[in-house]
């Protein structure tokens, strides 16, 4: 955390994601996240809502805040550049409550950091659509998004924990017919900020846990259309999940209960030693050309 003073007093400010509080994350993705949707903005809009944004994590009052000098303002923005880069790995939203009329709340669980305990079918899921999110700039697949990774509590809690397979997970388990079911509730009452916030986890998920597998995601070159998500194959995850079924996770079904970092994990061991192969393929023509 970083330590300012501003005004005569002490204020404690982030100097990263995973140290923000709920209330400074939600802040930042509504005046901030809320931009991802927006075909045009202008630099004057943008620098406006990252001051309100601003205001918001040193959680100033407006009325105060305007007392902030020119230059004042310059220094402490910078403070927000860390924004900048999606790499967040903690869950600073484990629960989302939804209103939806006079007394009516839902309670949503949202997956574990870095999707310690999600299974390979939720991690496809999710991932197609944040595929199609970024290449398509498409909020109606943030919605199936959101859906996918909160979820309900489950109504076999009690017996789960119970359980040998009890992981830590409290989400009704994955079924992509009931995530589905819900995307309309959630258009209709779901606040932008929270959808955008989920999209920023998941983001940061990709960034910190998925990417660093650079034997399955190259990083990009200059100049390469690699700053878009990449898919695992030309074909999708659809296809990686069939490949794989049959062999040491088990059938279709079994392989997509599996844990994704497990497949992930595997699938990064078994192209490290294609690699190898390749290379001694390779040092053997050399040889055998001489």
């Amino acid at each position: 955390m970083n330590e300012i003073t501003w005004n005569k007093k002490l204020y404690s400010f982030p100097q990263k994601w995973d140290e923000m509080t709920a209330k400074q994350y939600v802040a930042v993705t509504r005046y901030l996240g809320t931009l991802l949707f927006h075909t045009d903005v202008t630099e004057k809009e943008l620098y406006a809502r990252r001051i309100l944004a601003l205001r918001a994590v040193m959680n100033v009052p407006f009325w105060k805040f305007k007392k902030v000098l020119s230059g004042e303002l310059v220094d402490l923005l910078g403070l927000l550049d860390f924004t900048k880069k999606i790499n967040i790995n903690a869950q600073l939203l484990p629960e989302i409550k939804i209103n939806h009329g006079f007394f009516k709340r839902m309670k949503l669980i949202g997956p574990k950091t870095s999707l310690t305990t999600s299974s390979f079918d939720e991690f496809i899921m999710a991932d197609t659509y944040f595929v199609n999110i970024s290449s398509k700039s498409d909020i109606n697949q943030a919605y199936f998004l959101f859906a996918m990774l909160y979820r309900p509590e489950r109504k076999d809690l009690k017996e789960f924990k119970a359980s040998p397979e009890w992981n830590g997970d409290t989400r009704e388990p994955f079924n992509t017919t009931k995530c589905k079911a819900r995307v309309d509730f959630f258009k209709k009452y779901l606040p932008k900020e929270l959808l955008v916030a989920v999209i920023y986890f998941y983001w940061g998920f990709r960034e910190t846990n998925l990417l660093t597998f650079t034997t399955l995601f190259p990083k990009p070159v200059e100049g390469d259309e690699g700053n878009k998500p990449k898919k695992s194959n030309s074909f999708g995850w659809a296809d990686t999940r069939l490949e794989l079924s049959g062999h040491k996770f088990g059938n279709y079904k079994e392989t997509g209960k599996e844990n994704w970092l497990n497949i992930i994990f595997d699938m990064h061991r078994e192209q490290v030693k294609a690699n190898e192969r390749e290379k001694k393929a390779a040092i053997a023509r050399l040889k055998s050309k001489r």
